[in-house]
């Protein structure tokens, strides 16, 4: 027969192990939530460069046909206003990310809304949009988004 002392021990090494397995489950969250942090920026960042590469090879073309300043200042509005907008549906979407982590489908459904005012056919809001309306029980919208996201990718 084991006595008290012995049970107490085998006990409280019980409850240091199972601590150490949360802590070590919680560090493995906290690691994930970073890489999908990193994982965004990196897409982001991909995102810019390429558009970077877009606007010279652009700029390079264009500005070779363009005969006078009025035309070159167009070109560069309508680059500025292009530009802008991806920074815009970047921020939108990783907003509309965090309010998914934290299950406020209602507000993520809201920031995707205003992705879709700039870019009607964003694939990516199209989709998160149905899922976020479909968790909040508008099951007309989530079809519609759905629907409008399968058109896009045929």
């Amino acid at each position: 027969m084991l006595g008290n002392s012995t049970i107490f021990a085998e006990t409280a090494d019980s409850e240091n192990n199972i601590d150490s397995k949360f802590d070590q489950l919680e560090e493995n969250l906290l690691t994930h939530d970073q890489l999908d942090a990193d994982r965004s920026m990196l897409s982001m960042n991909l995102a810019f460069f390429a558009l970077a590469i877009s606007l010279v090879v652009s700029g390079i073309a264009g500005m070779q046909s363009y005969k006078n300043t009025k035309e070159i200042k167009e070109f560069i509005k309508h680059t500025e206003d292009d530009t802008q907008k991806l920074v815009t549906i970047t921020r939108y979407l990783e907003e509309a990310n965090s309010e998914f982590r934290n299950k406020n489908y209602e507000n993520a459904k809201y920031i995707l809304e205003r992705v879709l005012e700039i870019d009607p056919d964003n694939e990516a809001a199209l989709n998160d949009a149905g899922v976020a309306a479909s968790k909040i029980k508008k099951f007309d919208e989530a079809i519609k988004y759905h629907k409008k996201s399968l058109e896009k990718k045929s």
